[in-house]
């Protein structure tokens, strides 16, 4: 795959295809450098491709409301995928819609990495929405900044704080 390495202000672009007439200032790039790049390109690619937990839920809850005769386990077989794995997909809808609210707004591939279903289940077991509210924004702000921590204002006013 032919690539090209571009100045972007104070650093060093890495572009895949070929390079576009005109460009003056081509440089050469470590294999250090390219394995970083093409490591980055392959996460983000995943994560574009990876569902949100809370729109896949409600996918799965749509096609099981316009279907009502169809059961989870024959939603699963018809996806591909485990029966388990529906039922924890929905489970996400038990979650205050705040939080719901929240991941939706989010939706970017950082926050898919780390708002996941499976750290989203903790909080599915409590069915205190104010309790889940408050584990959820200690979840969040446990993150670390450079796993891309979104902005809790819009939860509305920290009781915690």
């Amino acid at each position: 795959m032919p690539y090209y390495v571009q100045l972007e202000g104070r650093y060093q672009g890495i572009h895949f295809g070929e390079h576009p007439p005109g460009l003056e200032d081509l440089r050469t790039v470590s294999q250090r450098r390219l394995r970083d790049a093409l490591r980055f390109a392959r996460r983000e690619e995943e994560l574009d491709g990876k569902p949100n937990v809370v729109q896949q839920a409600l996918h799965y809850a749509d096609i099981l409301a316009r279907n009502p005769e169809l059961t989870k386990a024959q939603l699963a077989r018809e996806l591909g995928v485990s029966r388990i794995r529906v039922y924890q997909a929905l489970n996400i809808l038990k979650l205050s819609p705040a939080i719901l609210r929240f991941i939706l707004a989010h939706d970017t591939p950082e926050s898919r990495a780390v708002l996941t279903e499976r750290r989203l289940r903790s909080l599915t077991a409590v069915r205190d929405h104010t309790r889940q509210l408050e584990e959820f924004r200690h979840l969040v702000r446990a993150l670390s900044p450079r796993q891309g921590r979104p902005s809790l204002a819009s939860l509305g006013p920290d009781s915690g704080t």
